[in-house]
């Protein structure tokens, strides 16, 4: 629950216009996890030491007001139960 709040927060604000979720109230916004093996991740704090969430219950609005659906990953360290990035990708990050 803390890695889906804490990269909800971290992800609205790359929004350039508006976003909306798409999941539905009981759907998680990160339904796929992994161990990170982001080069940079696994330098810094290790192999299988901060999991790699992955959703795409994400659509952002372009400056016309169409929407695109956008995939996003959160890197969240378990231990410190803290979040270490966020990224969107796709739909030419309107």
């Amino acid at each position: 629950m803390r890695a889906s709040r804490e990269c909800r927060r971290a992800i609205e604000p790359k929004a350039r216009y508006d976003f909306r979720w798409t999941d539905g109230l009981l759907e998680s916004k990160l339904p796929r996890a992994r161990w990170s093996t982001r080069h940079d991740i696994v330098q810094r704090f290790g192999p299988k030491r901060v999991i790699e969430y992955q959703g795409n219950a994400l659509q952002l609005q372009n400056g016309f007001g169409a929407w695109a659906r956008v995939t996003y990953e959160c890197d969240f360290d378990p231990v410190t139960e803290r979040l270490i990035d966020a990224r969107l990708e796709g739909a030419g990050l309107y």
